[in-house]
């Protein structure tokens, strides 16, 4: 089982890269809905997100506040703060989902999240793959699905690593600005040559 990271920028594809390691035969996980699902469910994360995000952090039926959350990191700075207390815990429940991958025994083991490489190549994955895309596709991509204000994608972006800069930690470097056919095909090319190299 090979284990990789996917990184790059808020609309570069991941998501999509992430859907074709799916259909290869990969266990997949989602680095951002596993951080969600963790701020709700992980007492220690929960209790350190309300002391210092405050309240408003989660709803009245303890729902993650999404809205708030990114407010306070992205508008007023606090990006680090929040990530300093969810990405610990992201990464110490990505290696127990990992060890319940092995039994099944896939080519596979695929996560994917923006901030995979924060504190460098992540010394629990065996490759990194980059997905970088044009800014102007990636702001309609977002958008799209977001339903975000421009405003609002850039300070996102802003906030987000330059990826142009982090290629050195990558086994694999995708540009991702072609038809989803053309991304299939790169994807399955670099998954056949990681099984053949191993």
């Amino acid at each position: 089982m090979i284990r990789v990271g996917i990184a790059g920028p808020i609309g570069a594809g991941k998501s999509a890269v992430l859907a074709i390691f799916a259909s290869l035969g990969a266990v997949v996980i989602d680095a951002d809905k596993l951080a969600k699902e963790i701020m709700v469910r992980d007492d220690e994360v929960r209790t350190r997100l309300l002391k210092i995000f405050g309240p408003q952090t989660f709803t009245r039926e303890g729902y993650l506040n999404k809205q708030h959350l990114i407010t306070e990191a992205f508008t007023k700075g606090r990006a680090e703060e929040l990530n300093s207390i969810v990405h610990p815990a992201v990464k110490k429940e990505t290696i127990r989902l990992m060890k319940e991958a092995e039994k099944q025994n896939p080519p596979f083991f695929v996560i994917e999240g923006a901030l995979l490489l924060n504190r460098g190549r992540p010394d629990h994955l065996d490759k990194i793959l980059i997905i970088q895309s044009d800014r102007a596709l990636k702001l309609q991509r977002v958008k799209e699905r977001d339903q975000a204000t421009e405003e609002e994608i850039l300070q996102r972006m802003a906030a987000q690593p330059d990826f142009s800069t982090l290629s050195h930690l990558a086994d694999d470097v995708i540009q991702n600005n072609g038809t989803l056919e053309e991304l299939t095909q790169t994807v399955k090319a670099v998954a056949d040559r990681w099984l053949q190299n191993g």
